[in-house]
Protein backbone atom coordinates (compact mmCIF):
# COMPACT_ATOMS: atom_id res chain seq x y z
CA UNK A 1 0.00 0.00 0.00
CA UNK A 2 1.24 3.47 -0.81
CA UNK A 3 2.12 5.92 1.93
CA UNK A 4 -0.27 8.72 2.80
CA UNK A 5 0.41 12.32 1.75
CA UNK A 6 3.64 13.81 3.02
CA UNK A 7 3.35 16.66 5.58
CA UNK A 8 4.18 19.28 2.94
CA UNK A 9 1.12 18.26 0.95
CA UNK A 10 -1.08 18.34 4.04
CA UNK A 11 -0.25 22.02 4.43
CA UNK A 12 -1.66 22.78 1.00
CA UNK A 13 -5.14 24.18 1.26
CA UNK A 14 -7.45 21.84 -0.63
CA UNK A 15 -10.33 24.14 -1.39
CA UNK A 16 -13.53 22.28 -2.09
CA UNK A 17 -15.96 23.25 -4.80
CA UNK A 18 -18.55 25.52 -3.16
CA UNK A 19 -21.65 25.35 -5.32
CA UNK A 20 -24.62 27.37 -4.18
CA UNK A 21 -27.39 25.97 -6.38
CA UNK A 22 -30.93 27.18 -6.85
CA UNK A 23 -33.64 25.06 -8.43
CA UNK A 24 -34.78 25.96 -11.92
CA UNK A 25 -38.36 25.17 -10.97
CA UNK A 26 -40.55 28.10 -11.92
CA UNK A 27 -43.10 27.42 -9.17
CA UNK A 28 -40.81 28.21 -6.25
CA UNK A 29 -37.19 28.73 -5.33
CA UNK A 30 -35.37 25.64 -4.16
CA UNK A 31 -35.74 25.01 -0.42
CA UNK A 32 -32.23 23.51 -0.38
CA UNK A 33 -28.75 24.87 -1.00
CA UNK A 34 -25.86 22.46 -1.38
CA UNK A 35 -22.09 22.28 -1.19
CA UNK A 36 -19.94 19.66 -2.85
CA UNK A 37 -16.67 18.89 -1.07
CA UNK A 38 -13.96 17.67 -3.45
CA UNK A 39 -10.98 17.46 -1.14
CA UNK A 40 -8.67 15.73 -3.63
CA UNK A 41 -9.17 15.62 -7.37
CA UNK A 42 -10.36 12.37 -8.94
CA UNK A 43 -11.01 10.36 -5.78
CA UNK A 44 -14.14 9.16 -4.02
CA UNK A 45 -15.20 10.83 -0.78
CA UNK A 46 -17.97 10.28 1.75
CA UNK A 47 -19.68 12.54 4.31
CA UNK A 48 -20.64 10.98 7.64
CA UNK A 49 -21.21 13.81 10.13
CA UNK A 50 -21.85 17.54 10.42
CA UNK A 51 -21.18 19.92 13.32
CA UNK A 52 -24.14 20.64 15.58
CA UNK A 53 -23.09 23.86 17.34
CA UNK A 54 -22.84 27.24 15.68
CA UNK A 55 -23.29 28.34 12.09
CA UNK A 56 -19.77 29.36 11.10
CA UNK A 57 -17.25 27.74 10.87
CA UNK A 58 -19.20 24.97 9.22
CA UNK A 59 -17.67 21.53 9.74
CA UNK A 60 -18.25 18.19 7.96
CA UNK A 61 -16.42 14.90 8.50
CA UNK A 62 -16.15 11.69 6.53
CA UNK A 63 -13.55 9.95 4.37
CA UNK A 64 -11.40 10.58 1.31
CA UNK A 65 -9.84 7.84 -0.86
CA UNK A 66 -6.30 9.10 -1.36
CA UNK A 67 -5.52 6.36 -2.40
CA UNK A 68 -6.50 4.52 0.80
CA UNK A 69 -9.66 5.46 2.67
CA UNK A 70 -8.66 8.14 5.19
CA UNK A 71 -10.68 10.06 7.78
CA UNK A 72 -11.22 13.65 6.66
CA UNK A 73 -12.56 16.88 8.10
CA UNK A 74 -13.78 19.75 5.94
CA UNK A 75 -14.02 23.17 7.63
CA UNK A 76 -15.58 26.21 5.95
CA UNK A 77 -14.73 29.72 7.13
CA UNK A 78 -15.89 32.76 5.12
CA UNK A 79 -17.09 30.42 2.35
CA UNK A 80 -13.66 28.82 1.91
CA UNK A 81 -13.44 25.07 2.46
CA UNK A 82 -10.20 23.52 3.76
CA UNK A 83 -9.70 19.75 3.77
CA UNK A 84 -7.83 18.12 6.66
CA UNK A 85 -6.70 14.51 6.35
CA UNK A 86 -6.75 13.06 9.87
CA UNK A 87 -3.85 10.89 11.08
CA UNK A 88 -4.36 7.11 11.31
CA UNK A 89 -2.35 4.57 13.27
CA UNK A 90 0.36 4.44 10.60
CA UNK A 91 1.04 5.26 6.97
CA UNK A 92 -1.09 3.22 4.60
CA UNK A 93 -3.69 2.19 7.18
CA UNK A 94 -7.32 3.15 6.59
CA UNK A 95 -9.57 5.24 8.88
CA UNK A 96 -13.12 6.62 9.00
CA UNK A 97 -14.65 9.70 10.67
CA UNK A 98 -18.29 9.43 11.79
CA UNK A 99 -19.23 12.46 13.93
CA UNK A 100 -17.94 15.90 14.89
CA UNK A 101 -18.42 18.67 17.46
CA UNK A 102 -16.99 22.13 16.75
CA UNK A 103 -16.83 24.82 19.45
CA UNK A 104 -15.60 28.41 19.65
CA UNK A 105 -13.40 28.71 22.75
CA UNK A 106 -11.26 31.46 24.23
CA UNK A 107 -8.13 30.27 22.45
CA UNK A 108 -9.90 29.81 19.08
CA UNK A 109 -11.85 27.01 17.41
CA UNK A 110 -11.77 23.52 18.97
CA UNK A 111 -12.84 20.38 17.08
CA UNK A 112 -13.51 16.83 18.27
CA UNK A 113 -14.01 14.03 15.70
CA UNK A 114 -14.78 10.36 16.44
CA UNK A 115 -14.66 7.28 14.24
CA UNK A 116 -12.44 4.25 13.70
CA UNK A 117 -9.09 3.24 12.21
CA UNK A 118 -7.40 0.00 11.17
CA UNK A 119 -4.39 -1.11 13.19
CA UNK A 120 -1.37 -2.99 11.87
CA UNK A 121 -3.10 -6.33 12.55
CA UNK A 122 -6.08 -5.33 10.38
CA UNK A 123 -8.47 -4.82 13.32
CA UNK A 124 -10.96 -1.96 13.50
CA UNK A 125 -10.28 0.25 16.55
CA UNK A 126 -12.32 3.16 18.01
CA UNK A 127 -10.60 6.55 17.76
CA UNK A 128 -11.12 10.20 18.60
CA UNK A 129 -9.26 13.10 16.97
CA UNK A 130 -8.78 16.52 18.56
CA UNK A 131 -7.66 19.85 17.10
CA UNK A 132 -7.26 23.45 18.28
CA UNK A 133 -4.90 26.36 17.57
CA UNK A 134 -2.55 24.95 20.24
CA UNK A 135 -3.10 21.24 19.41
CA UNK A 136 -2.48 19.90 15.87
CA UNK A 137 -4.71 17.09 14.67
CA UNK A 138 -3.99 14.39 17.24
CA UNK A 139 -5.28 10.82 17.25
CA UNK A 140 -6.34 9.20 20.54
CA UNK A 141 -7.26 5.47 20.47
CA UNK A 142 -10.21 4.74 22.75
CA UNK A 143 -10.25 1.90 25.27
CA UNK A 144 -11.68 -1.45 24.15
CA UNK A 145 -13.13 -4.57 25.74
CA UNK A 146 -11.73 -8.08 25.54
CA UNK A 147 -12.28 -8.27 21.77
CA UNK A 148 -9.87 -5.38 21.19
CA UNK A 149 -11.96 -3.88 18.39
CA UNK A 150 -14.67 -1.25 18.09
CA UNK A 151 -16.01 1.87 16.43
CA UNK A 152 -17.14 5.28 17.69
CA UNK A 153 -20.36 6.35 15.96
CA UNK A 154 -21.53 9.50 17.71
CA UNK A 155 -20.65 11.95 20.50
CA UNK A 156 -22.28 14.35 22.93
CA UNK A 157 -20.88 17.31 24.88
CA UNK A 158 -22.88 17.99 28.07
CA UNK A 159 -21.73 21.65 28.09
CA UNK A 160 -20.52 24.18 25.55
CA UNK A 161 -16.93 23.51 26.58
CA UNK A 162 -14.22 21.15 25.30
CA UNK A 163 -14.32 17.89 27.24
CA UNK A 164 -15.60 15.96 29.03
CA UNK A 165 -17.46 14.25 26.18
CA UNK A 166 -19.54 11.11 25.86
CA UNK A 167 -18.91 8.92 22.81
CA UNK A 168 -21.15 6.00 21.80
CA UNK A 169 -20.67 3.07 19.44
CA UNK A 170 -19.68 -0.56 19.83
CA UNK A 171 -16.78 -2.62 21.15
CA UNK A 172 -15.77 -6.18 20.35
CA UNK A 173 -16.48 -8.87 22.90
CA UNK A 174 -16.18 -12.65 22.85
CA UNK A 175 -19.34 -14.76 22.75
CA UNK A 176 -19.35 -16.85 25.96
CA UNK A 177 -20.27 -20.08 24.15
CA UNK A 178 -18.93 -19.90 20.61
CA UNK A 179 -15.97 -17.67 21.55
CA UNK A 180 -16.58 -15.69 18.37
CA UNK A 181 -16.22 -11.94 18.64
CA UNK A 182 -19.47 -9.95 18.58
CA UNK A 183 -20.35 -6.27 18.76
CA UNK A 184 -21.66 -4.95 22.08
CA UNK A 185 -22.93 -1.44 22.78
CA UNK A 186 -20.22 0.77 24.30
CA UNK A 187 -19.99 4.26 25.77
CA UNK A 188 -16.76 6.17 26.32
CA UNK A 189 -16.33 9.11 28.65
CA UNK A 190 -13.31 11.17 27.68
CA UNK A 191 -11.73 14.09 29.50
CA UNK A 192 -8.41 15.87 29.88
CA UNK A 193 -7.63 13.45 32.71
CA UNK A 194 -8.09 10.39 30.47
CA UNK A 195 -10.64 8.10 28.81
CA UNK A 196 -12.56 5.13 30.11
CA UNK A 197 -15.18 2.77 28.68
CA UNK A 198 -18.67 2.00 29.99
CA UNK A 199 -20.89 -0.95 29.05
CA UNK A 200 -24.54 0.19 29.18
CA UNK A 201 -25.44 -3.49 29.24
CA UNK A 202 -27.22 -5.99 27.01
CA UNK A 203 -28.06 -9.70 27.36
CA UNK A 204 -24.84 -11.69 27.32
CA UNK A 205 -24.06 -13.28 23.98
CA UNK A 206 -26.26 -11.03 21.82
CA UNK A 207 -24.99 -8.27 19.53
CA UNK A 208 -25.86 -4.61 20.06
CA UNK A 209 -24.67 -1.21 18.85
CA UNK A 210 -25.30 2.49 19.65
CA UNK A 211 -25.82 5.14 16.96
CA UNK A 212 -26.99 8.20 18.91
CA UNK A 213 -26.54 9.77 22.35
CA UNK A 214 -28.51 12.73 23.71
CA UNK A 215 -29.79 14.35 26.90
CA UNK A 216 -33.00 16.15 27.90
CA UNK A 217 -30.86 18.75 29.68
CA UNK A 218 -31.05 17.33 33.18
CA UNK A 219 -27.64 16.89 34.84
CA UNK A 220 -26.46 13.31 34.52
CA UNK A 221 -29.39 12.11 32.37
CA UNK A 222 -28.32 10.38 29.14
CA UNK A 223 -30.22 8.54 26.39
CA UNK A 224 -28.41 6.13 24.06
CA UNK A 225 -30.20 4.48 21.13
CA UNK A 226 -29.36 1.96 18.43
CA UNK A 227 -30.19 -1.68 17.86
CA UNK A 228 -29.72 -5.11 19.34
CA UNK A 229 -30.19 -8.77 18.55
CA UNK A 230 -32.91 -10.74 20.36
CA UNK A 231 -33.23 -14.49 21.04
CA UNK A 232 -34.91 -15.17 17.69
CA UNK A 233 -31.92 -13.63 15.88
CA UNK A 234 -33.89 -10.57 14.74
CA UNK A 235 -32.54 -7.03 15.10
CA UNK A 236 -34.70 -4.64 17.14
CA UNK A 237 -34.43 -0.91 18.02
CA UNK A 238 -33.12 -0.30 21.55
CA UNK A 239 -33.02 2.57 24.05
CA UNK A 240 -30.63 2.80 27.02
CA UNK A 241 -31.04 5.38 29.81
CA UNK A 242 -28.90 6.61 32.68
CA UNK A 243 -29.74 9.12 35.42
CA UNK A 244 -26.34 9.12 37.14
CA UNK A 245 -23.95 10.35 34.43
CA UNK A 246 -23.51 6.91 32.89
CA UNK A 247 -22.71 4.87 36.00
CA UNK A 248 -25.82 2.65 35.79
CA UNK A 249 -28.16 1.94 32.89
CA UNK A 250 -31.60 0.58 32.06
CA UNK A 251 -32.50 -0.87 28.66
CA UNK A 252 -35.77 -1.28 26.77
CA UNK A 253 -36.82 -2.47 23.33
CA UNK A 254 -38.42 0.29 21.26
CA UNK A 255 -41.76 -0.75 19.75
CA UNK A 256 -42.07 -1.43 16.02
CA UNK A 257 -45.15 -0.98 13.82
CA UNK A 258 -47.52 -3.96 13.91
CA UNK A 259 -46.27 -6.50 11.39
CA UNK A 260 -42.67 -5.29 11.26
CA UNK A 261 -40.04 -7.86 12.24
CA UNK A 262 -36.83 -5.85 12.58
CA UNK A 263 -35.63 -2.26 12.91
CA UNK A 264 -33.04 0.10 14.30
CA UNK A 265 -32.62 3.68 15.54
CA UNK A 266 -29.93 5.58 13.64
CA UNK A 267 -30.40 9.16 14.83
CA UNK A 268 -32.42 11.27 17.26
CA UNK A 269 -32.62 14.29 19.53
CA UNK A 270 -34.37 15.76 22.58
CA UNK A 271 -36.89 18.51 22.93
CA UNK A 272 -38.77 19.54 26.07
CA UNK A 273 -40.67 16.49 27.30
CA UNK A 274 -39.95 14.41 24.20
CA UNK A 275 -37.30 12.09 22.84
CA UNK A 276 -37.35 11.84 19.04
CA UNK A 277 -35.74 8.90 17.27
CA UNK A 278 -35.51 7.99 13.60
CA UNK A 279 -34.56 4.81 11.83
CA UNK A 280 -36.22 2.03 9.90
CA UNK A 281 -38.43 -1.02 10.18
CA UNK A 282 -38.12 -4.17 8.08
CA UNK A 283 -41.14 -6.19 6.98
CA UNK A 284 -41.53 -9.88 5.98
CA UNK A 285 -42.23 -8.71 2.40
CA UNK A 286 -38.63 -7.41 2.27
CA UNK A 287 -39.65 -3.74 2.23
CA UNK A 288 -37.84 -1.31 4.54
CA UNK A 289 -39.88 1.66 5.80
CA UNK A 290 -38.35 4.79 7.39
CA UNK A 291 -39.74 5.26 10.89
CA UNK A 292 -39.90 8.14 13.39
CA UNK A 293 -40.51 7.47 17.07
CA UNK A 294 -41.83 10.18 19.42
CA UNK A 295 -41.50 9.27 23.12
CA UNK A 296 -43.54 11.54 25.38
CA UNK A 297 -41.64 11.45 28.68
CA UNK A 298 -44.21 13.61 30.53
CA UNK A 299 -46.91 10.89 30.67
CA UNK A 300 -47.04 7.93 33.04
CA UNK A 301 -46.66 5.42 31.59
CA UNK A 302 -44.62 7.09 28.87
CA UNK A 303 -46.30 7.23 25.46
CA UNK A 304 -44.74 5.93 22.25
CA UNK A 305 -45.99 7.37 18.94
CA UNK A 306 -44.78 5.67 15.74
CA UNK A 307 -44.79 7.45 12.36
CA UNK A 308 -44.27 5.50 9.15
CA UNK A 309 -42.89 7.86 6.50
CA UNK A 310 -44.63 7.74 3.09
CA UNK A 311 -42.58 6.38 0.18
CA UNK A 312 -42.71 7.47 -3.47
CA UNK A 313 -44.35 5.21 -6.03
CA UNK A 314 -42.14 2.25 -6.84
CA UNK A 315 -39.74 2.82 -3.95
CA UNK A 316 -38.51 -0.09 -1.87
CA UNK A 317 -37.53 1.88 1.22
CA UNK A 318 -34.22 2.54 2.90
CA UNK A 319 -32.34 2.30 6.18
CA UNK A 320 -30.63 5.69 6.55
CA UNK A 321 -33.43 7.69 8.16
CA UNK A 322 -32.59 10.60 10.44
CA UNK A 323 -34.36 13.28 12.41
CA UNK A 324 -33.94 16.89 13.46
CA UNK A 325 -35.96 20.04 13.93
CA UNK A 326 -35.59 22.99 11.64
CA UNK A 327 -35.59 26.40 13.37
CA UNK A 328 -39.16 27.21 14.21
CA UNK A 329 -40.20 23.69 15.02
CA UNK A 330 -40.88 22.25 11.55
CA UNK A 331 -39.68 18.65 11.68
CA UNK A 332 -37.83 17.24 8.72
CA UNK A 333 -36.68 13.68 8.17
CA UNK A 334 -34.65 12.10 5.41
CA UNK A 335 -33.63 8.71 4.15
CA UNK A 336 -32.05 6.95 1.23
CA UNK A 337 -34.92 5.89 -1.00
CA UNK A 338 -34.07 2.74 -2.93
CA UNK A 339 -35.48 1.98 -6.39
CA UNK A 340 -34.71 -0.99 -8.57
CA UNK A 341 -32.21 -0.09 -11.29
CA UNK A 342 -31.83 3.53 -10.22
CA UNK A 343 -29.36 5.32 -7.92
CA UNK A 344 -30.40 5.95 -4.35
CA UNK A 345 -32.19 9.28 -3.98
CA UNK A 346 -32.58 11.42 -0.88
CA UNK A 347 -36.12 12.10 0.33
CA UNK A 348 -37.17 14.95 2.61
CA UNK A 349 -40.28 14.59 4.77
CA UNK A 350 -42.05 17.63 6.22
CA UNK A 351 -44.61 17.48 9.03
CA UNK A 352 -47.23 19.76 7.50
CA UNK A 353 -50.78 20.56 8.70
CA UNK A 354 -52.28 18.12 6.20
CA UNK A 355 -49.91 15.33 7.27
CA UNK A 356 -46.49 14.05 6.28
CA UNK A 357 -45.38 15.23 2.83
CA UNK A 358 -42.50 13.68 0.90
CA UNK A 359 -40.31 15.80 -1.37
CA UNK A 360 -38.00 14.11 -3.87
CA UNK A 361 -34.84 15.44 -5.58
CA UNK A 362 -36.71 16.65 -8.67
CA UNK A 363 -38.75 18.90 -6.38
CA UNK A 364 -35.87 20.54 -4.52
CA UNK A 365 -32.61 20.10 -6.43
CA UNK A 366 -31.84 20.14 -10.16
CA UNK A 367 -28.24 19.90 -11.33
CA UNK A 368 -27.59 16.68 -13.28
CA UNK A 369 -23.94 17.58 -13.87
CA UNK A 370 -23.18 17.26 -10.17
CA UNK A 371 -25.17 14.14 -9.45
CA UNK A 372 -27.98 12.88 -7.27
CA UNK A 373 -27.82 13.43 -3.49
CA UNK A 374 -28.16 10.15 -1.63
CA UNK A 375 -26.99 8.28 1.43
CA UNK A 376 -27.99 10.81 4.08
CA UNK A 377 -25.73 10.31 7.09
CA UNK A 378 -26.40 12.99 9.73
CA UNK A 379 -28.02 16.34 10.48
CA UNK A 380 -27.58 19.15 12.97
CA UNK A 381 -29.90 21.61 14.70
CA UNK A 382 -29.71 24.03 11.75
CA UNK A 383 -31.08 21.45 9.32
CA UNK A 384 -27.77 20.87 7.55
CA UNK A 385 -27.54 17.34 6.14
CA UNK A 386 -24.33 15.43 5.44
CA UNK A 387 -24.95 13.39 2.27
CA UNK A 388 -23.24 11.59 -0.61
CA UNK A 389 -23.49 12.74 -4.21
CA UNK A 390 -23.30 10.05 -6.90
CA UNK A 391 -20.96 11.15 -9.69
CA UNK A 392 -22.86 11.02 -12.99
CA UNK A 393 -21.26 9.64 -16.13
CA UNK A 394 -21.63 11.58 -19.36
CA UNK A 395 -24.58 10.57 -21.55
CA UNK A 396 -26.96 7.66 -21.32
CA UNK A 397 -29.97 6.99 -19.13
CA UNK A 398 -29.37 7.58 -15.39
CA UNK A 399 -29.09 4.20 -13.70
CA UNK A 400 -27.27 2.89 -10.66
CA UNK A 401 -24.42 1.65 -12.84
CA UNK A 402 -24.04 5.02 -14.59
CA UNK A 403 -22.88 6.64 -11.35
CA UNK A 404 -19.26 5.60 -10.93
CA UNK A 405 -18.34 7.21 -7.62
CA UNK A 406 -19.35 9.50 -4.79
CA UNK A 407 -18.53 12.94 -3.46
CA UNK A 408 -19.06 14.19 0.07
CA UNK A 409 -21.76 16.81 0.12
CA UNK A 410 -23.83 19.04 2.38
CA UNK A 411 -27.45 20.08 1.94
CA UNK A 412 -28.69 23.21 3.69
CA UNK A 413 -32.46 23.85 3.76
CA UNK A 414 -33.06 27.51 3.10
CA UNK A 415 -34.94 29.21 5.93
CA UNK A 416 -36.47 31.91 3.75
CA UNK A 417 -37.84 30.01 0.73
CA UNK A 418 -40.92 27.95 0.12
CA UNK A 419 -41.46 24.20 0.05
CA UNK A 420 -44.65 23.64 -1.91
CA UNK A 421 -47.21 25.98 -0.38
CA UNK A 422 -45.51 26.10 3.01
CA UNK A 423 -42.90 28.68 4.05
CA UNK A 424 -40.08 27.47 6.25
CA UNK A 425 -39.97 29.79 9.30
CA UNK A 426 -36.95 31.92 10.10
CA UNK A 427 -35.16 32.16 13.42
CA UNK A 428 -36.45 33.88 16.55
CA UNK A 429 -33.57 35.62 18.34
CA UNK A 430 -33.55 34.92 22.10
CA UNK A 431 -31.43 35.91 25.11
CA UNK A 432 -31.59 35.36 28.89
CA UNK A 433 -29.66 37.15 31.63
CA UNK A 434 -28.36 36.65 34.15
CA UNK A 435 -28.00 32.94 33.41
CA UNK A 436 -27.65 31.17 35.83
CA UNK A 437 -29.94 33.31 38.02
CA UNK A 438 -31.24 33.37 41.59
CA UNK A 439 -34.13 35.76 42.21
CA UNK A 440 -35.11 36.73 38.68
CA UNK A 441 -34.21 36.52 35.00
CA UNK A 442 -34.62 38.85 32.00
CA UNK A 443 -35.76 37.10 28.81
CA UNK A 444 -35.41 38.98 25.53
CA UNK A 445 -36.71 37.96 22.12
CA UNK A 446 -37.04 39.44 18.62
CA UNK A 447 -39.33 38.09 15.88
CA UNK A 448 -38.60 37.88 12.15
CA UNK A 449 -42.29 38.64 11.38
CA UNK A 450 -45.30 40.22 13.10
CA UNK A 451 -47.15 37.68 15.22
CA UNK A 452 -48.99 36.99 18.45
CA UNK A 453 -46.61 35.55 21.06
CA UNK A 454 -46.85 33.33 24.12
CA UNK A 455 -43.83 32.88 26.40
CA UNK A 456 -43.86 29.85 28.71
CA UNK A 457 -41.43 28.42 31.28
CA UNK A 458 -41.09 24.63 31.56
CA UNK A 459 -39.41 22.16 33.86
CA UNK A 460 -37.17 19.52 32.26
CA UNK A 461 -40.11 17.08 32.39
CA UNK A 462 -42.08 19.44 30.15
CA UNK A 463 -44.50 20.68 32.86
CA UNK A 464 -45.30 24.39 32.44
CA UNK A 465 -44.55 26.51 35.52
CA UNK A 466 -45.23 30.02 34.18
CA UNK A 467 -46.95 31.67 31.21
CA UNK A 468 -46.83 35.17 29.70
CA UNK A 469 -49.32 36.11 26.94
CA UNK A 470 -47.63 38.87 24.96
CA UNK A 471 -50.32 39.56 22.37
CA UNK A 472 -49.32 41.08 18.98
CA UNK A 473 -45.58 41.75 18.62
CA UNK A 474 -43.89 43.70 15.80
CA UNK A 475 -41.05 42.10 13.82
CA UNK A 476 -37.59 43.43 14.62
CA UNK A 477 -38.66 44.91 17.97
CA UNK A 478 -36.98 43.36 21.03
CA UNK A 479 -39.49 42.46 23.73
CA UNK A 480 -38.61 41.73 27.35
CA UNK A 481 -40.22 39.27 29.78
CA UNK A 482 -39.10 39.03 33.41
CA UNK A 483 -39.61 35.85 35.42
CA UNK A 484 -39.24 36.11 39.18
CA UNK A 485 -38.53 32.39 39.56
CA UNK A 486 -41.88 31.71 41.24
CA UNK A 487 -44.11 28.68 40.67
CA UNK A 488 -47.90 28.97 40.07
CA UNK A 489 -48.55 28.53 43.81
CA UNK A 490 -46.17 31.36 44.69
CA UNK A 491 -43.40 29.09 45.97
CA UNK A 492 -39.81 29.64 44.86
CA UNK A 493 -38.80 27.40 41.94
CA UNK A 494 -36.31 24.68 42.84
CA UNK A 495 -32.72 24.91 41.71
CA UNK A 496 -32.18 23.28 38.33
CA UNK A 497 -32.67 23.58 34.59
CA UNK A 498 -35.70 25.24 33.00
CA UNK A 499 -36.66 25.91 29.38
CA UNK A 500 -38.05 29.22 28.14
CA UNK A 501 -40.26 28.77 25.08
CA UNK A 502 -41.29 31.60 22.73
CA UNK A 503 -44.16 30.46 20.48
CA UNK A 504 -45.96 32.15 17.57
CA UNK A 505 -48.39 30.64 15.03
CA UNK A 506 -45.40 30.31 12.67
CA UNK A 507 -42.49 29.14 14.78
CA UNK A 508 -41.18 28.12 18.20
CA UNK A 509 -37.82 28.83 19.84
CA UNK A 510 -36.43 27.51 23.12
CA UNK A 511 -33.56 28.54 25.37
CA UNK A 512 -32.20 26.75 28.46
CA UNK A 513 -31.82 28.65 31.75
CA UNK A 514 -30.51 27.56 35.15
CA UNK A 515 -31.75 28.67 38.58
CA UNK A 516 -29.38 28.46 41.56
CA UNK A 517 -30.21 28.93 45.25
Amino acid sequence: MKAILRPAWRRILSIAIALLVHSSLAAAASPVEYYLMAGFVGVNSEARGVSVRGWDPLTVVGTVDNPQTKAACWIRTSNIWITHELPGFAAGLESWANAVEHLPVNQGEWTLVVGSAMDAAGSLRPVRWENSPTIPWTQHPLMTLDGGTGEANTLFLPDDTPLPAFIAGWAGKFHPITQNQIRTVALWKTSAAGDFIIEPGYPEGFESVAHIISSPGSPGVLFVAGGGEIATGEWRPQLWRSTDDGQTWSNQEIPLPVGATEGEVVDGEHEVGHWLGAGYSHWPSGQTIPIVWDLDTTTRPETWIIHEMPLPSGAEGGQNSFVHKLPGGLRMYGNSVLRTGLPDALGLWFDEPAGWTLYEPAEYLLNPEVGIPSGAAATDKYGRIAVQFHWPQTGGTPTASSHAGTHAGLLIPSLATAVGNRSTPRLIAMSASPNPFQSGIRIGYTLPRDARVTVTIHEVSGRMVSRFDQGPVTAGEERIVRWSGLMPDGARAASGIYFVRVATPHEIATIKVVRLD
